[in-house]
């Protein structure tokens, strides 16, 4: 007994002494550097320095090149100053958003003044992406001189753009030198704009005092693919490069012990004599549907990245999903009962910029939202059809919603009760690349859905279109390539859908499967839900497409996901961290799933106050999760899915009883605090002596 008053009575007191200043305080600061001259770090940033009095920090994003990633880390990791303890490594599923910014957080407070830092990107790239107009940067064909960012996608499909990736980098502290490494598609024009990647550092020191060079850019691409030879990538070359020849490296041109980047870049450059073309039938035309696959430079084994829905070998560049942007946004909430930032869905589009989003709550909107910003997200905040009719859109003077600008998504309305002219529908569409899901479109004078002046890739899923006086959906000769899968037509007074030039697609690869037609005669021998022959799509006078895979009940493409399995300890000690699993199961997806939803979320609530969101999530996978609970009692943990759209499962619960332990919680901050001052041990033993 007397042991254990001794251990918390010193306790206490070591709390009091920090807390009165006699010690140091266990929250530290980051020392701001100011007037360090850098010119002991030489003329160029580098990757090798064989003396080994360099300290190097790494971070290496793949995905899908993830071997790449992890090959060129291991290459590192075997030469001076190259610490494992320095290098982080994202791939594929770790490659996300999140884990990108809290990775670049944590390499900014752990490098000093005199480190060397590399950062590289295997990752796809693009270059259809509008420039930010944010105040601080100008808007094309002002910031870009093509009047477009380019961009990295990141596992998630998160979309970086270059002005975004040179912010994230900013930050670091003076004397740190940067080599950034860009294996992708378009990375050649990450450095045109007037925000670019090359602009990341400025304004980190004063460079007319000191080195100028702080950073350096080594990008695989001058255009749109980066340069190959013989299946080898960029970063392969990189590889070879920082092969040991003697005291130093294969790149390391004048053998003074150090590579430079600027060295490993002329020995890159040397080494690549001709380019990946995508040339697959050898025509000297770059074939556009044969860029984006990937062919393992060891096995030779070709993996695509896009989809061949039609097996002629080529992917199918029509059935590429639209990605708008959805990185650092905006948020816009729109109540129409007043307490947000707007009443009206079109005061907060009026207000938006491209990439922003719109969060509509419950209420009747009587309204027409005509969208002319592109790369907006307008979502209702309650979406599912369990409660569907819980956020409306209804204007009898004409269309309901026109969406006129690319890369819009709309979701989780009901649109109903459009004016009855000629040229009127609930939802009309007259721009690229929107996606318009989860919605109940119903109850119009018109049409339920028009696409027409060429009107190309828009993605139309998850609606159930009904009671339309006119066609469910209206499709003019110009407007092709659509794709429109698991919806519901049902009762439309025209037809259910009239697509008078065709070109466009009305189902997904089994087992997906397409869209639910309530005048559908065929059967289902088999009972897999899905007709076994297909459904007409109708022009004037003929059929100008086909459903193949019908489905013949209505929302049994809608199968939402599954419950997760919770597995862990459920009694314990309270202040004892335990270790819990999240199942995410495949078999949570069937053939309602939708096919570009690839990825889900977890929300957990502990029982105890606290919770947390985990994801985005790859069905098929387990995550881990640790968790302590400080006072006695029984808490229920409990576990859900959300998919992308919103749609929740039920609860899946673990009951845990964590009998008290007081005294060991106590002791757990107690030790921690002596492991980060170990001095401190022998102030306690001489304040022990003295009692």
């Amino acid at each position: 007994m007397k042991g254990k008053n001794l251990g918390i009575l010193a306790f206490v007191v070591i709390l009091s002494l920090i807390g009165a200043g006699f010690l140091p305080n266990i929250v530290s600061s980051q020392v701001e550097i100011k007037n360090i001259d850098c010119s002991f770090l030489g003329s160029e940033p580098r990757m090798t320095d064989s003396s080994g009095q360099t300290t190097f920090r790494g971070l290496f994003v793949g995905v899908p090149f993830s071997k790449e990633a992890q090959d060129l880390a291991n290459a590192l990791s075997g030469h001076a100053g190259w610490n494992p303890k320095n290098m982080t490594v994202l791939k594929n599923e770790s490659a996300t958003a999140k884990n990108l910014t809290d990775s670049l957080a944590k390499l900014k407070l752990d490098s000093k003044s005199g480190d060397e830092v590399v950062i590289y990107f295997g990752v796809h790239g693009g270059d259809n992406l509008p420039s930010a107009k944010d105040g601080s940067r100008g808007y094309p064909p002002d910031n870009e001189p093509n009047g477009i960012d380019n961009h990295i996608f990141l596992y998630d499909w998160v979309s970086v753009t270059d002005d975004q990736l040179s912010d994230l980098i900013s930050g670091f502290l003076p004397c740190v030198t940067i080599t950034v490494i860009l294996d992708s598609c378009y990375s050649g024009t990450f450095s045109d704009g007037d925000d670019d990647l090359d602009k990341a550092t400025d304004g980190g020191w004063d460079e007319e005092k000191y080195d100028k060079n702080h950073l350096h850019l080594m990008l695989a691409s001058e255009g749109k693919t980066p340069t190959r030879k013989e299946g080898e990538t960029f970063t392969d070359k990189i590889i070879k490069g920082l092969k040991t020849q003697g005291s130093t490296t294969v790149a390391d041109k004048n053998k003074d012990g150090i590579t430079t980047s600027k060295e490993m870049s002329s020995y890159v450059n040397n080494q690549i004599t001709e380019h990946y073309t995508g040339d697959n039938d050898n025509d000297g035309v770059v074939d556009e549907d044969d860029i984006d696959y990937y062919e393992d430079p060891e096995t030779g084994e070709v993996t695509f990245l896009r989809i061949d829905n039609d097996g002629d070998g080529l992917i199918d560049e029509d059935i590429y999903p639209p990605q708008p942007n959805f990185w650092f946004r905006n948020y816009y909430y729109v109540d129409c009962n007043g307490g947000a930032d707007f009443t009206s869905i079109q005061a907060a589009v009026d207000a938006s910029d491209p990439g922003d989003r719109i969060l509509v709550k419950p209420g009747v909107y009587n309204e027409q939202v005509i969208v002319n910003k592109e790369n907006l997200q307008i979502r209702s905040t309650a979406i599912g059809f369990s409660v569907q009719d819980k956020t409306m859109i209804e204007w009898n003077q004409g269309s309901v919603v026109k969406i006129q600008s690319p890369h819009t998504e709309l979701t989780g309305f009901v649109v109903r009760n459009c004016g009855k002219g000629e040229e009127d529908a609930a939802i009309d569409v007259t721009s690229d690349y929107n996606i318009i899901g989860w919605n109940l479109i119903k109850d119009n004078e018109a049409s339920g859905i028009y696409l027409h002046g060429s009107t190309n890739y828009n993605y139309i899923h998850h609606n159930i279109i009904q009671n339309n006086d006119g066609a469910g959906i209206f499709i003019w000769e110009q407007s092709k390539n659509n794709w429109i899968y698991h919806n519901d037509f049902i009762n439309n007074g025209w037809y259910n859908v009239k697509d008078k030039g065709g070109g466009n697609f009305w189902d997904y690869i089994s087992p997906f499967g397409g869209n639910y037609w309530d005048d559908y005669t065929g059967v289902d021998t088999n009972g897999d839900g899905i007709g076994d022959s297909a459904y007409d799509i109708m022009g004037d006078y003929q059929a100008t497409g086909q459903d193949s895979l019908p489905w013949v009940e209505p929302h049994k493409w809608n199968e939402h996901p599954k419950k997760p399995n919770v597995v862990g300890k459920s009694n314990g000690k309270s202040g004892v961290e335990y270790q819990y699993e999240f199942e995410i199961a495949e078999e949570n997806f069937g053939p309602g799933s939708d096919p570009f939803e690839e990825f889900v979320y977890c929300s957990v609530d502990w029982g105890d106050g606290e919770t947390e969101e985990i994801g985005p999530i790859k069905p098929g996978s387990i995550v881990l999760r640790t968790h302590s609970w400080d006072e006695k009692g029984t808490y229920i943990v409990r576990a859900k899915i959300v998919d992308s759209y919103g749609v929740e499962t039920d609860w899946s619960t673990l009951d845990v009883k964590m009998p008290k332990n007081t005294l060991w919680s106590h002791f757990l901050v107690f030790f921690k605090i002596l492991e980060q001052y170990p001095h401190l041990f022998s102030l306690l033993r001489q304040f022990l002596e003295l009692i």
